[in-house]
């Protein structure tokens, strides 16, 4: 038992270090693209119920991270701006955390839940998922680049 405590730091580091992903896993995306994508409803940190099917007729931009996650730390300014400047256009950011109340972001943060994120096959993050008006998944993105706007955007206004 002495061992096991000794070697738990060891094994979290190495779980942080391998699920958590920078530009190097972006081409390991985790969903099936033409998929439709599943349904939810989750609360947010407010206590409401959001549903995924309540977006229907939107581009949804789904975004799974966590606070504790350096690339998805580093995604968070980026995903910020690119809401504000893609809502208007009839496209809206939802977020997938365990959440810290230290980051202001302009977009609905979902808590966190393991069975959604099997559903969508999440086995690293940051991972987001590119969700077409009429529920189907366009596109799936894994990692963080600094370039991350400007990779998304032009996908978000291919499907608008």
């Amino acid at each position: 038992m002495k061992y096991f405590f000794c070697l738990l730091p060891c094994l979290l580091s190495f779980l942080i270090l391998f699920s958590c992903n920078s530009n190097a896993a972006r081409a390991n995306t985790t969903a099936k693209i033409g998929d439709f994508a599943p349904d939810f409803s989750l609360k947010d940190f407010a206590g409401n119920t959001v549903n995924l099917s309540a977006y229907k007729d939107k581009v949804v931009l789904l975004e799974f991270w966590a606070a504790w996650c350096p690339p998805c730390k580093a995604s968070i300014s980026a995903l910020i701006k690119m809401q504000g400047r893609n809502n208007a256009k009839g496209s809206t950011l939802i977020g997938v955390s365990e959440f810290s109340q230290t980051y202001h972001v302009n977009y609905p943060v979902l808590k966190e839940n393991t069975d959604i994120a099997r559903q969508y096959t999440v086995r690293n993050i940051p991972v987001s998922f590119l969700i077409d008006k009429r529920g189907g998944i366009a596109n799936a993105n894994t990692g963080f680049t600094d370039d991350l706007n400007n990779e998304i955007s032009p996908q978000i206004e291919k499907i608008i």
